[in-house]
């Protein structure tokens, strides 16, 4: 089974209060209370990305690249050339919700850099910044002043590592 390629899954967050969510790769996240009704929608100010012709064919060599024999290559070539692509790339892949009610979005990129950007915003959306996190760590909790998370290091050792934030959404 495919899903149309660069499309990212509903990214959600429950607290005992509300459910947080992200649909698909919107550009906003929704706020429900625990009841299901809609408390609150907020807009991530990112700007639309195009799906160009290089990002399209970036993303076809990376499959192609890891199919394990050439009869599979094949195949995967032929299905690629079928299957439709978005016209804009998704905006946000990930939301946490932090121990104080902070609401993280992470922007979504095909191929991760040295960072991924996580934007911070105050349980009534009031927007509080941007955080820039190594993409070597996975968060797994903000909260207090610091993201704990999990950490890639060399031959995908892992570990779990606690950063200091200071400034943007958690206690600051």
């Amino acid at each position: 089974m495919w899903r149309v390629p660069l499309s990212v899954p509903p990214a959600f967050h429950a607290t005992p209060t509300a459910v947080h969510l992200v649909e698909g790769g919107s550009f906003a996240f929704r706020t429900y209370t625990r009841e299901g009704a809609l408390q609150s929608i907020v807009r991530v100010l990112e700007d639309r990305v195009p799906v160009t012709d290089q990002i399209i064919g970036e993303y076809k060599e990376s499959q192609l690249r890891s199919a394990r024999s050439d009869q599979i290559r094949a195949a995967r070539r032929e299905r690629l050339e079928e299957l439709p692509f978005l016209e804009f790339l998704p905006a946000l892949d990930r939301l946490l919700v932090g121990t104080d009610g902070t609401v993280w979005v992470r922007r979504y990129v095909p191929e991760p850099g040295d960072f991924f950007v996580w934007h911070s915003f105050k349980s009534d959306g009031e927007f509080l910044g941007t955080l820039e996190i190594p993409a070597a760590l996975t968060p797994l909790r903000f909260e207090a002043g610091r993201v704990l998370g999990r950490w890639r290091g060399e031959y995908d050792v892992q570990s779990l590592r606690i950063y200091a934030i200071e400034g943007v959404g958690v206690g600051g």
